[in-house]
């Protein structure tokens, strides 16, 4: 790690990074002291066909978004109604760039890593799972067929995993209930450091 910060760690991954940070987790399983994701998808539910096809075409719009952002017709749009609920919470051109090139980026994954990991897979090893309580809007509506079922079985891949919906939320959960998040972090970070006094006390 760049910034010098010794292993192990507790990744925090929202949406499309909880399939970054769990492929971290199973090449270098020693180097992660816990997770919290939040609403990330479960890998079944984020590659299936008619997903990565509203993907597609989600790209093509949040692509001529990003072009009216550049503009300030964002800014104007949202002085007369809310635009999260289109699925358009993003504010910066760059952010809706981002956002292009990360649904693109799906249809590169390899195939190992399209498939579901097995209940308990990831042993005692801390998860906490928060998912959202508002339905995904706009062209993102269509992950929300099996998404409560696929939180439960992310959260099903650890003995010691707790499931926390955020009822208030849409999928920025980071945003609209950032207190969830903190105390996320904080819990696995407290439960980590107990583990290690009892390891010194241990030894």
């Amino acid at each position: 790690m760049n910034g010098e910060v010794e292993a192990p760690y507790i990744f925090v991954a929202h949406s499309y990074g909880g399939l970054i940070v769990r492929h971290y987790l199973r090449e270098y399983p020693s180097e992660v002291a816990g997770l919290v994701l939040v609403d990330t998808p479960e890998t079944s539910s984020v590659f299936r066909e008619d997903v990565l096809s509203s993907y597609s075409k989600a790209r093509m719009l949040n692509r001529l978004v990003g072009v009216a952002a550049q503009f300030g017709l964002l800014r104007f749009l949202s002085v007369w109604v809310s635009l999260d609920q289109f699925g358009f919470w993003l504010k910066k051109p760059s952010e809706y760039a981002a956002l292009c090139d990360e649904l693109a980026s799906l249809d590169r994954v390899p195939s190992e890593m399209r498939v579901s990991e097995g209940v308990g897979s990831l042993g005692s090893l801390p998860l906490i799972v928060i998912t959202h309580g508002l339905p995904f809007p706009g062209p993102f509506a269509v992950l929300e067929q099996n998404w409560s079922e696929g939180q439960k079985q992310l959260a099903s891949l650890s003995t010691d995993s707790v499931l926390i919906v955020a009822q208030n939320s849409n999928h920025m959960i980071q945003h609209d209930e950032p207190a969830l998040v903190v105390d996320a972090i904080r819990r696995i970070h407290d439960r980590f450091t107990t583990e290690q006094k009892r390891g010194l006390r241990r030894s």
